[in-house]
């Protein structure tokens, strides 16, 4: 069975699509498989500076075309190269020639030794594309152009299905996409029925196991392999796992044969599908004639596109929601994941760990001399687990606010406050004489009976604290000061 590739840039405009029209009806009168692969039109220098420029992407749909994947080729190179250099149109027409691709361009190319459509003004687009059917046949026969003639126009029969039907089709495919219910399905099977709905019996949908970035200064390489991660067969999407999973094919097969259908006479379409910067892979499908309609196709690949925005925009979402929910697990754990970001407790406003910490050193280095003491506290509010367990931790941070707030009340202009834990807060500050850690004893004594006596929840509001002081010449760091601190309210705690 002979496979065809037509090249083109786009199924928009009138002339090309009457010119498939009559290709694809040879194709089915001839038993052949034609694919058309619409890759777009490369870009200008103009197109090159345009902020979120992406349609370049489409071009890589020619990456995939490796010289025994089709008998013949056809090709528009004129569409497809109307904005770039006349030294770059022949550079793309050469990987063909170079490459002994049987070839037959729609329009001539003097300086390139090729086939071309011989002009004949009497012909239709459409007898014009069925013509090129035959040539090509021809050509990869007998390097010759075919000694047979296309039939007259109206016996090519322009698509059997007409425009009403084809706007039916887009608008089932629209609405599923509005009105799509199970944002967790499979978003390739989720793919397929958006391409079921618009009249598709068959396609694969390919992808990469990670998207390959590819940007106009940097071209990408294309991989050698890729996954099948849909498959439709007689508009019933096939459940791969209970084929024996995802299969890995050959990306240089892609367009020969996807390992999993079978190429069978009839019109195919390749396309690729890609976010912005990033290919993600690939789809070919065999096509309806509603399809061979001016700008259906291109509708209808746009609104496939849409899909693989929404996909990529649901994986977005789901993934910072998975981002928030790991943040707030860590949070319930520990706050120390916030001494990252910024110097202050996001909850209290108090210094957090590490605010806490700079201010301490920065202390030091500047007050800390023979003669004076370092006063080291801290405050555990040790009822606080009981108030989460039993009312919420909701009610659980009001507590740990009013304690901060009474913190800050009584200590503020006397000593730095930090949260350095979820329940913990510590106080720091340099001292002159002895009075000073009996001071803050007494005073987190009277804050202590003054939160439980102002309390009117259900839960007991209890501090447990310790207070030591540190002499200059006992040389200790500051490190060394919090543990021997700690160490004191461990052992109040044991009690």
């Amino acid at each position: 069975m002979f496979r065809i590739g037509l090249l083109i840039s786009n199924l928009s405009d009138d002339d090309i699509c009457e010119f498939v029209q009559g290709a694809a009806r040879a194709a089915k009168d001839l038993e052949i498989s034609l694919t058309i692969i619409p890759g777009g039109m490369f870009p200008s220098k103009e197109d090159t500076k345009r902020p979120h420029y992406y349609a370049y992407q489409q071009n890589a749909a020619f990456d995939y075309i490796q010289p025994d994947n089709f008998e013949g080729i056809i090709l528009d190179a004129e569409s497809i190269c109307v904005k770039v250099s006349k030294e770059q149109k022949e550079k793309f027409v050469s990987y063909f020639v170079d490459n002994e691709i049987p070839t037959l361009l729609i329009d001539k190319i003097e300086e390139i030794k090729c086939f071309s459509i011989r002009e004949n003004i009497l012909y239709s687009n459409r007898q014009k594309g069925y013509q090129a059917i035959l040539d090509i046949i021809s050509i990869v026969k007998t390097r010759k152009m075919s000694d047979k003639s296309a039939p007259e126009d109206e016996t090519i029969l322009p698509p059997s299905i007409d425009g009403i039907d084809a706007m039916f089709q887009l608008k089932k495919m629209c609405e599923y996409m509005l009105h799509r219910i199970n944002q967790d399905e499979n978003p390739y099977e989720y793919f397929l029925k958006v391409d079921a709905l618009g009249g598709m019996k068959d396609a694969v949908v390919l992808a990469f196991g990670e998207p390959q970035e590819n940007t106009i200064d940097n071209p990408w390489k294309i991989p050698e392999m890729i996954l099948v991660k849909g498959l439709l067969m007689d508009g019933e999407i096939i459940d791969l796992k209970k084929e024996g999973g995802t299969p890995l094919v050959q990306t240089s097969n892609v367009m020969k044969d996807s390992n999993l259908v079978k190429v069978v006479p009839g019109v195919y379409i390749g396309r690729v599908m890609y976010h912005e910067e990033k290919q993600l892979g690939m789809y070919v499908a065999r096509i309806n004639d509603g399809y061979l309609l001016p700008h259906f196709e291109q509708l209808s690949y746009e609104i496939l596109e849409s899909s693989i925005m929404s996909i990529v925009n649901r994986k977005i979402i789901n993934a910072f929601s998975e981002d928030i929910l790991s943040l707030q697990e860590e949070l319930k754990k520990d706050d120390d994941i916030l001494d990252r970001i910024g110097d202050r407790d996001f909850m209290t406003g108090e210094f957090n760990r590490r605010g806490f910490f700079t201010k301490a050193y920065e202390l030091l280095g500047k007050k800390y001399a023979k003669g004076t003491r370092a006063v080291v506290g801290y405050v555990k509010l040790d009822t606080l687990k009981e108030i989460n367990d039993k009312y919420g931790r909701d009610e659980g941070n009001v507590v740990v606010r009013k304690a901060a707030t009474a913190l800050h009340e009584m200590f503020n202009e006397k000593a730095i406050i930090g949260r350095i834990r979820g329940n913990e807060f510590a106080l720091f500050k340099i001292a002159y004489d002895e009075k000073s850690e009996e001071d803050i004893r007494v005073r987190l004594m009277q804050l202590n009976g003054d939160m439980q006596a102002s309390n009117e929840k259900p839960y007991k509001i209890h501090l447990l604290f310790a207070v030591a002081s540190y002499k200059q010449e006992e040389n200790l760091d500051f490190s060394q000061m919090l543990s021997l601190t700690d160490g004191k309210l461990k052992g109040l705690e044991s009690r």
